[in-house]
C-alpha cells in the first residue's frame, strides 16, 4: 500500500528511497548479472565450494573488540554472550553475482538479541526495524533471542508477526524479573498458560525457554520449578497446525557466575556483591527434524554452554 503523502516530507522521501533500493536489490539475479567467467571464483570453483566460502565470510561471529563484562547492569552478560556480535557484509558489495548467490546468508546465520536494560514491552511498540522488514527478508530470519523482563502474552508475541519466519526462538526469563517489583506475581504463576496460548510461525523448528534465578531468590525457586513442570507438559502450537514437542534430551539446568551489581529486586546484602551464582532451567521444544537442517548457517550458536568460562555446572533437567 502506498505511503500517505501526509507524512513529513523528509520521512516520505526517505521511505521512497528505501523502497527503490529494495526493488533494485530484489532485481539482482544470476540472469541479470555478469557471469564473471574471468574470475577463478566462478570459472573454476563449483557453486558448493563458493557457498562454503560465503558462509565463513558472511555468517555472524563474535566481535572480540566489543566485550561484555560481568559488571553489565542488564541481561547482556550471560553464558555464551561475553562479546557483542558482528556481521561483515562487505563481500556482498563486490559484484552483483556474489550478491545474488550469498545475500541471504547474514540473516540465515544471525541471532537477533534483544537484551537491553529497558527491554519492557512498550519499547517495541514504536519504530522497530523488524516490524518494517519486508516479507522477502523476513523469510530468511533464523534466531530470535529475547530476554524478557515482563511475562504478559504481548511480551512473548511482540516479534511473532506474520512476515517474520523464525527458525529458532529463545526466551530467557531474567532473574531480576522474579521479585514483584517488576512483574506481578500472577504473571509468573500463569506462565504455562501464556505459553500454551502462543501461535508460533510455521517455520519454527525449535523453541527454548530459560527460567533464571539467583542465590538471593532461593525462596522463590520452588515456584519457578513448579512452572517449569507445567511447561514441560505442553506442546507448542505452530500456525500451520503442527506442534513442537518437549525435547527432554536438549533440556538442561546449569549454574553460572554473573553480576551481583545493579540488579533490581536485590537485597542490600546481595547488592554489595560483585558476583553471585545464577541457576537456569532450560527447556526445549523441537519438531523432530535434524538440527543441521536449520542451524547449518549458525557458526556462533550462542546457546552452546560447553566451553563457557562462566559455567559452573551443567546437568540434565530434573523437575
Amino acid at each position: 500500500m502506498p505511503q500517505s503523502k501526509s507524512l513529513p516530507k523528509q520521512r516520505y522521501t526517505r521511505q521512497r528511497a528505501a523502497r527503490t533500493t529494495r526493488r533494485n536489490l530484489a532485481s539482482i539475479t544470476p540472469s541479470t548479472s555478469h557471469p564473471q567467467l574471468q574470475s577463478p571464483l566462478f570459472s573454476l570453483l563449483p557453486s558448493e565450494l563458493r557457498f562454503q566460502i560465503y558462509m565463513h565470510v558472511l555468517a555472524q561471529t563474535h566481535d572480540p573488540t566489543r566485550p561484555i563484562t560481568k559488571d553489565s547492569i542488564s541481561p547482556l552478560y550471560r553464558p555464551g554472550h561475553s562479546t557483542h556480535t558482528t556481521i561483515s557484509t562487505t563481500l556482498l558489495q563486490t559484484c552483483r553475482l556474489v550478491y545474488s548467490e550469498a545475500h541471504s546468508i547474514p540473516l540465515r546465520s544471525a541471532t537477533h538479541h534483544f537484551r537491553h536494560l529497558g527491554s519492557t514491552s512498550f519499547i517495541y511498540i514504536g519504530d522497530v526495524w523488524l516490524h518494517h522488514m519486508t516479507s522477502q527478508r523476513g523469510a530468511d530470519l533464523y534466531h530470535l533471542h529475547d530476554n524478557l523482563v515482563a511475562l504478559q502474552a504481548s511480551n512473548f508475541a511482540k516479534f511473532l508477526l506474520p512476515h517474520l519466519k523464525w527458525r529458532r526462538i529463545t526466551w530467557t526469563v531474567c532473574a531480576y524479573l522474579i521479585p514483584p517489583i517488576l512483574a506481578e506475581r500472577r504473571e509468573i504463576e500463569r506462565l504455562a498458560q501464556t505459553l500454551a496460548a502462543l501461535v508460533l510461525p510455521e517455520t519454527c523448528r525449535e523453541v527454548v525457554l530459560e527460567l533464571e534465578s539467583r542465590e538471593d531468590l532461593g525462596e522463590r525457586w520452588e515456584g519457578m520449578r513448579e512452572q517449569a513442570r507445567k511447561c514441560c507438559q505442553l506442546a507448542l502450537r505452530r500456525s500451520g497446525g503442527e506442534a513442537l514437542g518437549f525435547d527432554e534430551g536438549c533440556s538442561v539446568q546449569y549454574a553460572w557466575m554473573g553480576s551481583g551489581q545493579a540488579r533490581w529486586g536485590t537485597s542490600e546484602n546481595s547488592q554489595a556483591k560483585k558476583s553471585m551464582e545464577y541457576c537456569t532451567l532450560r527447556m526445549c521444544w523441537r519438531d523432530g527434524a535434524a538440527r543441521r537442517e536449520y542451524i547449518s548457517y549458525d557458526h556462533l550458536d550462542c546457546l552452546r554452554l560447553e566451553g563457557c568460562e562462566e559455567i559452573m555446572k551443567i546437568e540434565a533437567l530434573r523437575l
